[in-house]
């Protein structure tokens, strides 16, 4: 509600005018309701008749974000996000539910990722709180903390801690993620309700993330280890994701401590995959798992077979010399203008159909580089030689081996040193590991453990890995979802967390996804720039004339508004 009111200032005789905009939020402790308000000052009469009579010109303009939040906050909406979280986690008496904090985690995150701290000074800047009643002062970093805690209670992590030293549960019985587990599930069942998903095949893939935080304060979760991002001094949490084939969307998502390796997870994560497709849908076909070699393993194999599991991945080459060797002439299949070499071999214990397709655009590139780094090595061989020339020659070779130790192409060039008085060097080409190396070069072997799959799906499911790692480099945009920087340091948050940013990349994936069957083909990234270009603007021309409306849309921005249904929440 707008109308226009009348004050008299104290230290002023003359009263002034403020445009006055009203709207209702949610009490806090049980309370009713309550109407919060925004002004705009106007001026004094004298001076408002003259905008009246003089003004063309909006005396007042703001703006506030619109597109990107409003669109999110339908989309999470309509798979019924808050009332998931709500029936899993009960609701504390004051102020806005569980769901309803998560909710406005997500948004921010989609749309602006900051600190919990950050997050109200964010919500002002938007259109939210007049849209949906939010009372803005009510989201602190406390509420958010407390909320959070009904998820996965502090508390309740203590007790099991000790359970644990005791020796009465082991580590995999540390974290009760039932309650995670319950909120993916359930708003998966009322996605496939709105949405028709292919559910047959998955994409399997884990990644870390490292944090700055101290290595004093206690985690079970945030340890040091090896990580994609080569800071393997700091300390990182690891995660599992799985995305539907259709659409790439988060269907599962698993978080572990950071010293814990991809094999050892796998067979947790495919535990739970299938468990969670059974109560999904009544299919009974075999599932398609389609993972990076970094799980390979003859147990987990044999694992995902017992779980009636088609495994779909690829192979070292220089494991399997017999595949690489094979010569072009014997590549009889061409898939995608790509030469392809296809038989059936044992493979971790599986009579698997093995694919070997080769790119000599990608064998060329390697082989140059190839080259070059032995030609660097041989290089430092040869100018470190000659600077010690004149030592004894046991001295020259230990020198010499300094050099090699640990570099890993040593073992393709051959160093001799020979002579007494006048000491010469022999510094060569291993010809028969170099070639060895040379026939790996710019072959993708892929298996599938179904004997029976065809090469071309075998290769379009494995080409389809790479959209996990889209999905990773997602939560690693500073600018959007951004798992990193955490701001969480106790176990359950950084849970809770993961769970935020996951649920954010599912909702964002499912505009990507929406828009995309309408004939929108466009990144995450020009997508959320199409959005966020829609702002709300509030134009104060004179007394007698406020007006609200949204900016000038593009083609695009056009069908994206109806699209996502905007007119809704448009003024």
């Amino acid at each position: 509600m707008a109308t226009i009111v009348k004050r008299q200032p104290k230290s002023s005789r003359k009263a002034v005018y403020y445009y006055h905009e009203t709207y209702r939020v949610k009490g806090e402790d049980g309370k009713k309701s309550k109407v919060k308000s925004n002004d705009i000052y106007l001026g004094s009469a004298e001076q408002v008749l003259e905008k009246i009579q003089n003004g063309q010109k909006p005396q007042q303009v703001s703006a506030k974000q619109f597109g990107l939040v409003m669109a999110a906050y339908n989309e999470a909406k309509r798979i019924g996000l808050v009332d998931v979280i709500d029936s899993v986690v009960p609701k504390r008496v004051q102020g806005f539910t569980v769901g309803e904090y998560i909710l406005i985690a997500i948004l921010n995150k989609i749309a602006a990722p900051t600190s919990r701290n950050g997050i109200r000074d964010w919500l002002k800047k938007t259109s939210l709180p007049e849209k949906i009643g939010l009372d803005v002062d009510l989201f602190t970093s406390q509420n958010f903390w407390d909320h959070f805690d009904l998820i996965m209670p502090e508390k309740e992590l203590k007790e099991r801690k000790t359970l644990l030293s005791r020796g009465e549960i082991v580590e995999e019985e540390l974290f009760n993620d039932e309650a995670l587990g319950m909120i993916e599930e359930g708003i998966w069942k009322n996605l496939l309700a709105r949405e028709s998903i292919n559910l047959e095949a998955f994409l399997y893939d884990t990644t870390n993330f490292f944090s700055f935080m101290e290595t004093t304060t206690p985690s079970f979760l945030a340890r040091t280890g090896h990580n994609k991002h080569m800071r393997h001094n700091l300390r990182q949490v690891g995660m599992g994701l799985v995305l539907t084939r259709e659409g790439s969307l988060p269907l599962m998502h698993l978080l572990f401590h950071g010293r814990k390796t991809d094999p050892k997870l796998f067979p947790g994560s495919m535990t739970e995959l299938v468990d969670r497709y059974f109560r999904l849908t009544s299919e009974t076909e075999k599932l398609v798992v389609v993972f990076d070699k970094g799980n390979n393993s003859r147990e987990n194999i044999q694992f995902a077979n017992d779980k009636k599991i088609t495994a779909v991945g690829s192979l070292v080459p220089s494991h399997h010399r017999d595949l690489v060797g094979v010569r072009l002439s014997r590549y009889q299949e061409t898939i995608e203008e790509k030469p392809v070499f296809v038989t059936k071999k044992k493979v971790f214990g599986l009579d698997c159909r093995i694919v070997v397709v080769y790119n000599e655009a990608t064998y060329r590139r390697k082989k140059l580089k190839f080259r070059e780094k032995i030609f660097q090595l041989k290089d430092l061989v040869e100018e470190r030689f000659n600077e010690i020339k004149d030592r004894p020659k046991a001295e020259i070779e230990e020198e010499l081996k300094k050099i090699l130790w640990g570099n890993e192409y040593q073992r393709y060039i051959e160093v001799e040193v020979s002579g007494r008085r006048y000491k010469t060097l022999s510094c060569c080409l291993n010809m028969k590991n170099y070639l060895a190396k040379l026939r790996t070069f710019g072959k993708l072997i892929i298996f599938s453990t179904d004997p029976s799959m065809s090469s071309q799906e075998i290769v379009r499911l494995y080409a389809e890995k790479n959209e996990v790692e889209k999905q990773f480099k997602q939560l690693n945009d500073p600018n959007s979802i951004a798992f990193r920087p955490r701001y969480h340091w106790t176990d359950t948050k950084i849970k809770v967390y993961s769970l935020i940013c996951v649920l954010a990349l599912l909702i964002l994936q499912l505009m990507n996804y929406r828009a995309r069957k309408a004939n929108l083909i466009m990144s995450n990234k020009v997508l959320i720039e199409e959005l966020s270009d829609i702002f709300e603007v509030v134009m104060v021309y004179s007394f007698a004339q406020v007006e609200k409306q949204i900016t000038e849309l593009s083609s695009v921005q056009k069908k994206l508004f109806n699209l996502f249904e905007l007119g809704l929440y448009a003024p």
